[in-house]
């Protein structure tokens, strides 16, 4: 049995889960997003119904617990702003005995919509277009440190174009894998785009560059982001020639 699988079971223990006052528990961090190991530690919220609660008092185990002892009402009180609101993209609820509420509550903070992002969704775009045509012509002149510096920063800006046009807030890029089976809309089909993505950022390799650029350039065009890519006066698919 993994760990996670530990934990889940753990915490559905009677003793815990049927505590009068616990309206629920929502685990976050590495093991929600199924990358956690033995060094570390448990991310969870502990959700009460009402001021004056008896905390849970957990039975004796050998894991280390980050615990945030939360009230239902207006949970889980960050807002978009907040850097800790991209942990609530993996979230995963252990139990909620509140019909929906907390599940809700997440999705209200983690998932505004693609309208939310869309003003300024372009000055993303452009910042990606930016370090891609960067990252190639470092690569022509052959400043390989400089072609690896600008290639991890396009798949960063990529990551946060990602999440934004999919409706969501953002989380730590390390996280894309576990979160990507929700995103309905991507410049090519996840195994793919994984792929390419690992040649980017390990190699910098420039045809796996070109392959995302164009994928990416052809949805946001659909998304109605043309004129940030007319912006560039033809220099981004001039390095697709020069490439060859």
């Amino acid at each position: 049995m993994d760990i996670y699988n530990e934990i889940v079971n753990f915490l559905n223990q009677d003793s815990i889960k049927n505590h009068a006052d616990l309206a629920g528990i929502v685990l976050l961090g590495s093991f929600s997003a199924n990358q956690g190991d033995v060094l570390s530690d448990i991310d969870i919220d502990f959700i009460y119904y009402n001021e004056g609660y008896v905390p849970v008092c957990l039975p004796e185990n050998e894991w280390e617990w980050d615990m945030n002892e939360m009230l239902l009402d207006g949970y889980p009180g960050f807002d978009r702003d907040h850097w800790q609101c991209g942990a609530y993209v993996t979230a995963k609820i252990i139990f909620d005995k509140t019909n929906g509420v907390i599940k809700n509550n997440i999705d209200e903070l983690v998932a505004p919509g693609f309208e939310y992002f869309k003003p300024n969704l372009g000055y993303a775009l452009d910042g990606y277009y930016n370090a891609y045509y960067r990252a190639m012509k470092c690569l022509r002149r052959d400043n390989i440190f400089g072609a690896h510096i600008m290639a991890c920063m396009s798949m960063d800006i990529l990551n946060t174009i990602l999440y934004q046009v999919n409706g969501f807030v953002q989380t730590y890029p390390n996280r894309l894998p576990a979160t990507i089976h929700k995103m309905n809309t991507l410049p090519m089909p996840m195994d793919d785009l994984f792929d390419q993505m690992n040649q980017v950022a390990i190699h910098a390799d420039g045809h796996a560059q070109v392959q995302i650029y164009l994928a990416v350039k052809e949805m946001m065009d659909r998304l109605g982001y043309n004129d940030v890519y007319e912006s560039w006066e033809g220099k981004l698919d001039q390095e697709i020639e020069l490439l060859k």
